[in-house]
């Protein structure tokens, strides 16, 4: 509950901060790809889920379609949130954790639910 509550004002905050210039559906929220042998795929209704709350409780003009992003892409800096999910181990190399360490840095919200996740998610 208190995690859902942080998510939602992070994005209301970075929603108003850019509702001038954001037409609907100008901004998606993406679901993190990574390796390691962790079901990255689990849950796949959260993050819509979270899309459909946020838009029709908060009017914030979020893309409905959730996309697949690689925690190693340059793609990961189109998206203002990232959702990473599932159980198991998690591995990311290290061009990959400097990608997201990139990202991280310059504003991007990364939210992981690591309820049955390897240890390994924590580092």
């Amino acid at each position: 509950m208190i995690l859902r509550l942080v998510v939602l004002l992070a994005m209301s905050t970075w929603a108003h901060a850019h509702m001038v210039t954001c037409a609907q559906g100008s901004f998606q929220l993406a679901v993190l790809k990574y390796n390691g042998g962790g079901d990255w795929y689990g849950n796949p209704t959260s993050v819509p889920n979270l899309v459909k709350f946020c838009n029709a409780q908060m009017g914030m003009g979020i893309n409905p379609e959730v996309p697949v992003v690689e925690v190693g892409s340059p793609d990961l800096f189109t998206y203002p949130f990232v959702h990473m999910t599932g159980h198991g181990n998690v591995v990311f190399s290290q061009q990959e954790a400097e990608n997201l360490r990139t990202y991280l840095m310059g504003g991007g919200l990364h939210i992981s639910d690591n309820y049955g996740m390897d240890p390994s998610s924590d580092r």
